[in-house]
């Protein structure tokens, strides 16, 4: 969608926080997120980087397969 009513461009734009927009009659009509230079997700409240550093961390994040596994190895020796 274009925004083509500068008045309404302007007033999105000067947001910082992501907002509800909703019709006359207070209706939600979806949100408004706005862009945050180097954060792709800023509803998540922290930086691309920060997200890198987490997915890189060995110890935080452990595939799926692998929690499975483990549950299985630990239900056979109940």
């Amino acid at each position: 969608m274009t925004i083509t009513d500068p008045a309404l461009a302007a007033r999105l734009a000067a947001m910082t926080t992501p907002q509800e927009l909703l019709d006359a009659d207070g209706h939600l009509l979806g949100r408004h997120v706005p862009t945050v230079p180097g954060m792709r997700f800023p509803e998540l409240g922290i930086t691309d980087a920060e997200i890198a550093t987490i997915l890189a961390d060995p110890f935080g994040w452990v595939p799926v397969t692998e929690v499975d596994a483990r549950l299985r190895a630990l239900r056979s020796h109940a």
